[in-house]
């Protein structure tokens, strides 16, 4: 028997097994996909009569980053392949399509503060509410995104190793796991973190779980909203241009990669799974790193050679010796 169900049919039902078994976050932007795109576009379709002509055509007029598109195209190609599973469909007409053509590139760009900045911003912070102050000189020296800062609490500080695990974010108001297991990870807490929870102790120690809390006992921050009013006035009193809260983490991983740290080392911190993303993101910061900085061999191979003497000397001096 042919079958008459529609891709909007489709789309809805596994929209209610995705807000079962997914985090909310990942609900909300699939339902968004669905309601804003796939079903005003494809909705009316009836399955076997979807084709890659018709996909293809709503492509080519489609707007927003290469990202977006195959964000949209995510629900789309989940249905179809359900539909063949069930024999609704002979074939997935998304199966015929690439998604390579150039888009729209996003206007984002890492735009880190400088050290002076930094310091003018906790200066102002600190006179506009010690909570807030503390809050970012964390962000700051510990790169860790601002859902996780949210998250937070005492129990994830290691006192004797000086570390923080970072294990969970706040993520449209709801607390979720990490976004990947990468993102799963201990922070080495640098003297500047460290001091910030210490100056944060007496606020929030005793009286909750969560590190960082909203001044005048309003509770743990559960929406960005809740940030971005006092990082607006803090930034226009401070005179710094503005950028976003998230810099916060850029300037970790730029600081960190100019002054010389091993690129491997600054993704396990960020919570990447390879250093990809910070090639990608900190390439020029990477090559700072590499001009100031000379290797020191950690281990002994090749240090011992048949004319070299073992010494306290750097190696070059010794071989010229």
């Amino acid at each position: 028997a042919v079958s008459n169900i529609t891709i909007k049919q489709l789309l809805e039902s596994w929209l209610k097994d995705i807000e079962r078994t997914h985090p909310h976050s990942t609900y909300r932007c699939y339902k968004k996909s669905c309601n804003a795109h796939l079903i005003p576009e494809f909705g009316s379709y009836r399955a076997r009569d979807l084709t890659p002509l018709t996909i293809r055509e709503w492509l080519r007029h489609r707007s927003g980053t290469l990202k977006s598109i195959r964000n949209d195209l995510t629900p789309l190609r989940a249905v179809l392949d359900q539909a063949l599973n069930d024999d609704i469909i002979d074939k997935n007409p998304l199966d015929k399509i690439k998604v390579s053509r150039d888009q729209k590139k996003s206007d984002y760009e890492v735009d880190p503060f400088t050290e002076q900045e930094i310091k003018n911003l906790l200066k102002v912070a600190k006179e506009y509410d010690p909570l807030i102050k503390n809050l970012l000189q964390f962000a700051f020296y510990t790169g860790v995104r601002t859902s996780e800062l949210f998250g937070l609490k005492w129990g994830d500080v290691d006192w004797n190793e000086g570390t923080v695990r970072v294990q969970r974010a706040v993520v449209e108001r709801k607390m979720k796991e990490t976004k990947t297991k990468a993102g799963m990870r201990d922070v080495i807490l640098t003297p500047m973190a460290a001091e910030a929870l210490m100056a944060q102790k007496p606020f929030s120690y005793v009286s909750g779980e969560y590190i960082f809390v909203r001044p005048r006992n309003r509770g743990p921050f559960i929406d960005y909203e809740h940030l971005d009013r006092p990082w607006k006035h803090i930034l226009k009193r401070s005179k710094v241009r503005y950028r976003n809260p998230y810099q916060t983490r850029h300037t970790y991983a730029s600081q960190l990669l100019s002054g010389g740290e091993n690129i491997l080392f600054v993704a396990q911190q960020m919570g990447h799974r390879n250093t990809e993303m910070v090639m990608r993101h900190y390439a020029r910061w990477v090559d700072q790193g590499k001009e100031k900085q000379k290797h020191t061999f950690v281990s002994n191979f090749g240090q011992h050679g048949t004319h070299v003497e073992r010494s306290s000397k750097p190696v070059l001096q010794a071989v010229e010796n």
